[in-house]
């Protein structure tokens, strides 16, 4: 298998800094792609603290996974990907605890770890994971927000969530308080399947049809994050918006 991979983030049409940050990182050895979308949140510059430590942190963690030797004779797992998620609640927590500029400060996390059989995702917060098969997009991930869960118990449609007062009350988010929940799972992939991670300043623009358009059509993987960020703009770029987009393709 190969990949291929395009990532961007932007600050938007509205607001005067961007609290999004991303990464990407490839590991020759085991031939594993990590990929990361962090939107941050917290007075001050805080919420960009908190997701390049998000983004930073776990890379970090990746690295260390296979210099040390100790993954040599195994791929990375759920398990290895939920100490890394846990590690970077941690140090965001401390540094929320110990600067009282950050106090308070927390990021959405989705991370993807993408081999050629293996497709495993950490989520927490509102940021989402798609994936396009065959059969259409799918959403991966489950928002950890008030409005989703007012949609699960019948209260609200997906519409009306939208629009609603309290869309942005997160009920999870990496560092913000002492204890989290997060999602860690495993996936199917398969070649010819495409994977976007992105924050939720592109899927509170842009519907789910819109979004699967742009990952069906003939651009490349950068061409495609470029294109979904100009359809988040063009359609009222309200807040900062992250793309990474990546291809799963038989190797040539």
């Amino acid at each position: 298998m190969t990949f291929r991979v395009g990532s961007m983030t932007d600050v938007g049409a509205v607001r005067a800094a961007n609290e999004d940050s991303i990464g990407v990182y490839w590991e020759h050895y085991k031939k594993t792609l990590l990929a990361i979308v962090a939107d941050g949140m917290g007075g001050h510059n805080a919420g960009h603290v908190a997701s390049k430590m998000a983004v930073q942190t776990i890379e970090a963690k990746f690295k260390i996974y296979f210099e040390s030797g100790r993954n040599s004779h195994k791929n990375i797992v759920g398990a290895d990907l939920s100490e890394m998620i846990q590690f970077a609640h941690d140090s965001i927590y401390m540094q929320g605890y110990i600067d009282k500029q950050c106090y308070g400060m927390g990021t959405t996390l989705t991370v993807a770890l993408i081999s050629a059989a293996h497709l495993i995702l950490g989520h927490v917060g509102d940021s989402r994971a798609y994936i396009l098969r065959a059969a259409g997009l799918t959403q991966l991930t489950e928002d950890h927000t008030l409005v989703n869960e007012l949609i699960k118990k019948g209260e609200i449609t997906a519409k009306q969530a939208r629009s609603h007062s309290d869309r942005n009350i997160l009920l999870e988010a990496l560092g913000a308080r002492e204890h989290i929940k997060f999602d860690v799972f495993e996936v199917p992939w398969r070649a010819g399947e495409r994977l976007l991670l992105c924050s939720d300043g592109l899927t509170n623009m842009l519907e789910d049809t819109e979004i699967a358009d742009v990952l069906r059509g003939d651009l490349s993987a950068q061409e495609m994050a470029q294109k979904l960020i100009d359809l988040s703009n063009e359609a009222g770029g309200e807040d900062n918006i992250s793309a990474i987009v990546v291809f799963n393709e038989e190797a040539t």
